[in-house]
């Protein structure tokens, strides 16, 4: 479900879109898969006996199992991307609706990556990351570790990637030489938000 209607104001939506299904629930199954190897080296290992698993620490197993298998899909179903012409808004939250919104003039780089996951299970899929310089968190024994905001999986990651740059570009340029102060014989830049 698409909320990003109640948060755009006077700015233009000039693409948006969602995730591809696949790719997308078996990167969020991770957490999942890494809890079920983990049970299963532990048994290979003889750590844990099959044998002596109270029954209630295997129910307390499978619902664990049962969450995380369960929320790749309902997250799946909210979030949304857009890119304004001010902004580029990311939507999810399974309970309630979180937004992050990235000003273009924050951003200061951006990839695109085709992962092997979009590779096996979508065409023409792929992830763009944002860098912004709130996208870094301190941690003790790192340093600065990036964060960046992502556009996860989507169609075409290549053409939305080049849109996304031209699109920045030209924000940021409108932003520092705003048309009004430009002279109508200017040769310099002109930007087309489209």
């Amino acid at each position: 479900m698409d909320n990003l209607d109640k948060i755009i104001g006077d700015e233009r939506v000039l693409w948006s879109g969602k995730p591809k299904f696949i790719p997308f629930f078996f990167t969020n199954l991770s957490i999942t898969i890494y809890f079920l190897l983990i049970l299963i080296i532990f048994i290979a290992l003889g750590i844990i006996y099959p044998e002596e698993i109270d029954s209630g620490l295997l129910i307390i197993y499978v619902m664990i199992a049962l969450v995380f298998l369960i929320y790749p899909i309902l997250n799946f179903f909210v979030t949304h991307y857009a890119i304004t012409d001010k902004r580029v808004i990311i939507q999810n939250g399974i309970i309630g609706r979180d937004f992050k919104i990235i000003d273009f003039d924050k951003i200061t780089n951006i990839e695109v990556n085709v992962s092997i996951l979009d590779k096996l299970f979508a065409r023409n899929c792929g992830s763009i990351f944002i860098q912004t310089p709130d996208a870094f968190r301190n941690t003790r024994r790192y340093g600065p570790l990036a964060t960046p905001h992502a556009l996860r999986h989507i169609e075409n990651p290549y053409e939305v990637f080049k849109f996304f740059k031209k699109v920045s570009f030209d924000v940021k340029t409108d932003i520092n030489f705003p048309n009004k102060y430009r002279p109508s014989t200017n040769p310099g830049y002109k930007t087309q938000l489209e």
